[in-house]
């Protein structure tokens, strides 16, 4: 069993034309008792990672991620420097149950280990929500997932790969917090992994 903490601190600029920025103005003026801020983030995950925001209330969100292939091989530039060879992909399901908690599930796959099949399961809760009037100064998100890899498992009794089903989960805890600022958003990632072997 392993253990890994990681601290992870995201900021997000948003910059808007002038004619965008008046009609969000007037979208949000027109609610006059507006308490909480909204839109922290304009999306549930920032880059590679999670942010505060969830799936709406009775919405269902599809995703697919990919990341590139090595742009550093020696003739890479047959694959357009890693555009051409996609070396991870993840398709995942994210349904709001209610306005505050979001489930998800989906599969993965990697380009190497134990990671070239995963199957995820997820659930996010928003704890606290920031306030127009700073009561409450900052966003609370929870985060839990559970991953399960089908890899293979190996006969090799001394390999990392001879793993029972129960060896096969890792389990990933974050609380993001997050404040907006303006333009400007900031998020705080702390992290907690728990891999059975």
């Amino acid at each position: 069993m392993k253990k890994s903490v990681l601290w992870v601190i995201l900021v997000s600029l948003t910059m808007y034309s002038q004619n965008e920025m008046s009609i969000l103005d007037n979208a949000l003026s027109s609610n006059e008792d507006l308490e909480y801020v909204d839109y922290t983030f304009k999306t549930n995950t920032l880059i590679a990672a999670q942010t505060t925001e969830i799936t709406k209330k009775k919405s269902l969100d599809f995703r697919i991620y990919h990341r590139f292939g090595d742009m550093a091989n020696p003739g890479s530039y047959h694959d357009l420097f890693g555009l051409g060879s996609i070396a991870d992909i993840n398709m995942l399901f994210n349904y709001g149950l209610t306005d505050k908690l979001a489930i998800g599930g989906g599969w993965a796959k990697g380009s190497q280990g134990y990671a070239k099949e995963l199957l995820n399961f997820e659930a996010k809760y928003k704890l606290l929500r920031q306030r127009v009037d700073n009561k409450i100064p900052v966003s609370v998100t929870l985060f839990g997932q559970a991953t399960h890899t089908l890899a293979e498992a190996s006969s090799d009794p001394t390999s990392v790969y001879n793993m029972t089903f129960v060896d096969r989960f890792t389990y990933t805890f974050q609380g993001i917090i997050a404040r907006k600022m303006g333009p400007l958003s900031i998020e705080l990632l702390p992290t907690y992994i728990w891999r059975n072997k």
